[in-house]
């Protein structure tokens, strides 16, 4: 039987669902499984002695001791490009996107901008390990089933137990003191950054729906992203199992290969893409060849 069967389902739903929910997906799993009930998610202690005792029975005592040799290295390399993260650093792979938004935090004047972005980061850097350990990139590179899982539950642990809910509770405390993020005052930067959080909250749908009725307006002005309106407007349609209208999420299919879920009046999607300002569907499947493993 392969080893941390129910990680392998977890890290698995990474590489089978890359622009739908399947991130926050596998931080609920993560949630379940590695941290405390509630909304606070505090990690729960032991996740290194968890991992290798779901490895028990399908491994031997020293393939165990091997692999968790293996994770320990990972994990450091995890812990290092953590610290990176907080200095504001550039990082590459998949955490690419985290030390952009890291990068902004701390060039940012005004201390909400640079609490927004500083989340952004955290957001990505969490997610970025689901990437990571499913295509064996980054700290993950070269790594057993058995390793890869060990280092994966624990630096999930550490970065996703609470993320979400805190980062949705920052969010709407923000929005029902000031509003949303627009660009005319805050910049292009900051309404992404906002939309990522929101993206992210699949376990807050109500907010999620909030939100659209709150930047709708202001998509119409031009004072909010209408591409991530189209994100956010699909994510909510996926979550209440109704057709998407911009076909942004969906799943891999095979090596190299992505499809959207089931899309509205499939004719005119590439009109309504055009309108958000998101590029043709070819073009989107394109952009998916190497994340589809």
């Amino acid at each position: 039987m392969a080893p941390l069967r129910t990680l392998q389902i977890w890290m698995g739903l990474a590489a089978l669902l890359v622009a739908a929910p399947a991130q926050s997906w596998a931080a609920g799993l993560a949630q379940h499984i590695y941290c405390a009930d509630g909304p606070s998610g505090a990690p729960r202690p032991g996740a290194l002695k968890l991992a290798e005792h779901e490895l028990a029975g399908s491994e031997t005592p020293d393939q165990i001791r091997a692999d968790t040799a293996s994770a320990k290295v990972a994990i450091a390399k995890v812990d290092d490009l953590r610290r990176r993260l907080r200095k504001g650093e550039a990082l590459a792979g998949a955490y690419a996107p985290a030390g952009h938004y890291a990068a902004l935090a701390k060039a940012a004047t005004d201390p909400l901008h640079a609490e927004l972005f500083r989340r952004a980061a955290m957001d990505q850097f969490a997610r970025a390990h689901f990437f990571a350990a499913a295509n064996r990139s980054d700290w993950a590179a070269g790594l057993s089933d058995g390793a890869a899982s060990i280092a994966f539950a624990v630096v999930s642990t550490r970065d996703v137990c609470g993320t979400d809910p805190s980062n949705t509770a920052w969010l709407k405390a923000e929005i029902d003191r000031r509003g949303w993020f627009r660009i005319s005052i805050d910049g292009a930067d900051a309404d992404e950054a906002a939309y990522q959080l929101v993206q992210h909250a699949d376990l807050d749908r109500p907010f999620q729906k909030h939100v659209l009725e709150v930047v709708a307006p202001l998509v119409e002005a031009h004072d909010s992203s209408g591409a991530k309106f189209a994100y956010l407007t699909d994510r909510v349609a996926f979550g209440d199992k109704r057709p998407q209208r911009y076909g942004t999420q969906g799943q891999c299919t095979g090596p190299g290969t992505w499809r959207p879920f089931e899309v509205e009046d499939p004719d005119r999607l590439d009109e309504r893409r055009a309108k958000a300002g998101l590029p043709p569907i070819a073009t989107y499947l394109k952009g998916f060849v190497r994340d589809c493993p």
